[in-house]
This record gives structure tokens, sequence and C-alpha cells, in this order.
């Protein structure tokens, strides 16, 4: 994860300690940071550092006022000096940033690569890629392999610019050309440059631009659907999402095989989670990556991602209590994703006052809501209400451990409001929801 400092009224982030076996909770405010065992024990108290990042495996990255970082193990021992600009752990290659350049550390902290790169980035089979060279000048630069051990090796291509590496397959421009190709784990250019546009690599597929339409190709660079659509999405669930304007929309497999078409001028779709939302000026129409018809309503009702293949429906205004868990009647202002704890889903809901006036100019009743009065509270994967919204902002940590935000303190509660942690903070500023 990309560490910066984000400046916000309330709340900055939350992180936590990546597997199953959670050693401590790493809470970030805005007015301090706490590393916490699960019980809410202090390891690191508030004020000591102004930032605390988890980086996984029982490592975190700690934040001084200057904004550099040093490596921290989770007993809140350092292990370097604060000497990075930024600290971030991916695909089990501990990644730093000294003075704009990027290296890989050890996870006792000591250099496992020289400091010479401009970009990095994991390859997914326990390497990077790597580029050593000024990206924003106009010359192209050599592509390095490095392996897990900090070796490197010139792969022998020199790139322009690069697009996202994900499965093994990074997309790249070369000298001289316009178009895109993509590189394999190992930098050997795997399929030509033969794109305008080369998309990240999903379940195998990615989304690829010829002469201005889009298309799918597999990893060895074949078409599965011909660059044909003005408009193309590949699902994690397995699944084609493709449109041509005026014309329709269309569902395909992953071979290609047409699953559904909706066809139609004023006819629009996107994925949405595991599914995707059909809509035109009268209805729209959620599918799960089956098919199967999940929900039909009117067009400007609005759908997004829930956890766990859920979603989450907003039937009316902001500020009306019309936002609810598909299948459940229960209906709130707000609610939106917070995380999972055990077998249960949960979600953020919020109350908060609206007043109606007529705004003359369109000629119809608008709603204005007063953010200051705005609390949150929990709700569990059936849409019912597990914990009363009183408090100004709440934010997921693990499990069944939440950070919350009271008018005199940060609190870490659980799902039942039973507070584990607490730091006297009056709050200086006004609460702001997101």
């Amino acid at each position: 994860m990309r560490l910066q400092r984000v400046l916000c009224a309330v709340l900055v982030a939350v992180m936590l300690l990546a597997g199953n076996a959670q050693a401590a909770l790493c809470v970030r405010m805005d007015d301090g940071a706490v590393l916490l065992n699960r019980d809410g024990g202090e390891i690191v108290v508030p004020g000591t550092y102004s930032d605390i990042v988890s980086l996984g495996g029982g490592l975190y990255a700690a934040g001084n006022k200057g904004g550099l970082y040093a490596l921290m193990d989770e007993g809140g021992a350092l292990c370097t000096d604060f000497l990075y600009d930024q600290l971030r752990c991916e695909d089990d290659l501990l990644l730093a940033q000294r003075d704009g350049l990027w290296g890989m550390l050890r996870t006792d902290g000591s250099p496992l690569s020289g400091f010479v790169y401009s970009w990095m980035q994991p390859n997914g089979t326990g390497g990077a890629w790597a580029i050593a060279g000024d990206r924003s000048d106009t010359e192209s630069d050599p592509l390095y392999r490095v392996s897990a051990a900090g070796a490197a090796w010139e792969t022998g291509l020199r790139v322009h610019a690069v697009g996202g590496g994900s499965e093994g397959m990074l997309s790249v421009q070369l000298p001289g050309e316009r178009y895109y190709g993509y590189c394999d784990a190992s930098g050997e250019l795997a399929i030509p440059a033969l794109f305008d546009y080369a998309g990240d690599f999903t379940g195998g597929l990615a989304a690829a631009v010829l002469d201005g339409r889009y298309g799918a190709i597999n990893m060895s660079g074949a078409w599965v659907l011909q660059p044909e659509y003005d408009f193309l999405q590949i699902s994690s669930a397995g699944f084609i999402l493709a449109a041509v304007e005026l014309e329709g929309v269309y569902v395909y497999d992953d071979s290609g095989a047409e699953l559904a078409r909706y066809e139609g001028s004023d006819v629009y779709a996107a994925l949405v989670g595991e599914g995707y939302v059909v809509s035109n000026p009268d209805a729209l129409q959620l599918y799960d990556a089956s098919g199967a018809l999940m929900l039909e309503t009117l067009h400007d009702v609005s759908v997004t991602e829930g956890i766990g293949g859920a979603w989450i429906v907003s039937e009316g205004a902001w500020g009306e209590s019309c936002v609810r868990l598909l299948g459940s009647d229960a209906s709130y202002q707000n609610l939106y994703p917070l995380g999972t704890a055990g077998e249960n889903a949960l979600y953020a809901c919020m109350t908060v006052n609206v007043g109606r006036y007529m705004n003359d100019r369109l000629g119809e009743i608008q709603l204005s809501t007063d953010m200051e009065s705005a609390r949150y509270g929990v709700v569990g994967s059936d849409g019912g209400l597990l914990l009363e919204p009183v408090y100004r902002a709440l934010y997921f940590l693990e499990d069944d451990r939440l950070l919350a935000r009271s008018d005199e303190a940060w609190l870490v509660v659980d799902s039942g409001g039973e507070v584990y942690w607490q730091w006297d903070a009056p709050m200086q500023t006004e609460a702001t929801s997101f």
C-alpha cells in the first residue's frame, strides 16, 4: 500500500495486521496514531509517532512529523532510522523508497538491494519489475527484473511507459512505438506491442484497444472478443460486459461465448461487485454473475457493491431513509461497507438531520442535510441494526473491532458497543462523512 499522509478533518485511515492471527491493531487518527493489542492494551502510545501503518507479517511503518518512515516490529521497536519516503509490502516483498528511489529491505530492516530504481512493482511470481532512469523525461528507460533476494538483471527491454502489472504480465510501451504490449515476469516480451491501450489482466483476460475499439485478449495475446466495442469491462467473477453505442449491451463468458444481450439505443450497463446493472430511461435491472435477475426497479435507483456478493440499493434522494441491503426491508439514510466479523458482514449506517426547502429556480422541493448532526452505527449482513448510530465517525479495524469517534474521545469498540480502548481527545473540527 502506498504510504502517504492524507489530511482530513477526522480519521485519516485504518489499517490492520494482515493474516489470520492479528498481533496488533494499527489505528491512525488525525491527531495521533496508536498500536494496540486486541484487548486494548497500548503497545505504542498516542503521540509517539505521527503515523503508524501496518505492512503485514508483524511489521509496521512508523512516521515522524517530517513525513519520513521507519520500519517497526510488532513489539513497537524500530528496526531502522527514519529514512524512507514510503514503505509497502506486496506479495511478500518489502519495498522502500528513499530520496525518491526504490529498493528492497529484509524484514529486520537491512537493505536487500540498492536504492537505484525510479519505479518498482511486484511481478506476482516472487520478484519485481523495476525501472532505473528518469521516468519524466523523453528518453526510454531500461526495464529490470529483480528477484526476491534483491538480485537484478536487465531484461533487454527499454520502455517509454508502463501500465499496472497483474497476474505476471506488465503492459509496456516500447521506444519508437505508439502501441502497447506485455512483458512477463521474466522480462520477456510475451505479447507484441499491438494495442492502443493494454489493460490489467483479470482472471487471465485483459481489455485491449485497437483502432479505438475495445476487445478482450487472453494471456497469449489472442482475441477472445474481437475489438468491436465502445465499452468493455472484465469481471473477477468470470464474465465480460461489453457495449456498442446506440446498439446494446452484451455479456460473454471467459471463452467469448455470448450469455445475454440487451438491445436498444439507450441501454447502458456497468459492473457492480460480482454482478452487473443494465439500465434504460424506464428501468434498471440488476443481474448476478450467472445472469439471474436480482432486482428490477426504476432507472434512477442506484446499486453499489456490498460485502460478500451483497448489494446496497438506494431508492431516493440523499438524506432520505431510502438505503437498504438487497433482500432486507430495513432502510437507512446512508449505508456503506465496513468489513467482515466472522461470518457477519458489517456496514455503517447514518442518521442526519434533513431539511426540505423549495428551490424556486428548479421549481421543486429539495433536501438540505446538516452534516454536523451526522451520527453512525453498525448494521449486520441481514440489514438489522447492531449498534445504534451515536458516533461521529466509525471505521473498521479487524474482526469485531471498530474505531469510533465521540465528541470527547476516540474509542475501540465491538459491534455491540463494548469499549476496549479510549483516548480522550475532544473534537476541534466539525465532523464530516465520506
